[in-house]
């Protein structure tokens, strides 16, 4: 009588390496401008940054969904901090005209 052996699993089949990772995407160019613009137009260039920065953040909104990249967020900041700086414009210039007379 043969003595008792465990039983052998088959060896793993070989597995090939994994793919190599896919190159970084990179932030948009257009939503770093829409930010900085938006931001600087805020405090200079009597708020015209702003509109700019309004501009450059839905271009930028477009191309991130066409092409996935980074800076979405950048991108809806420049837009948002944007139209603040343009409503509190439209607001408080005529006020600020309507008081110094």
């Amino acid at each position: 009588h043969a003595p008792y052996l465990p039983y052998q699993y088959p060896a793993a089949p070989y597995l090939p390496p994994y793919p190599y990772p896919y190159a970084p995407r990179g932030t948009n160019g257009f939503a770093i401008g829409a930010f900085i613009a938006s931001t600087a137009g805020s405090f200079a260039a009597c708020g015209l940054g702003a509109v700019v920065g309004i501009i450059l953040g839905i271009v930028a909104l477009r191309q991130i969904k066409e092409n996935p990249q980074g800076g979405k967020g950048f991108a809806i900041a420049g837009v948002a901090i944007g139209a603040v700086v343009v409503l509190l414009m439209v607001v408080f210039v005529p006020v600020a005209i309507y008081v110094d007379r």
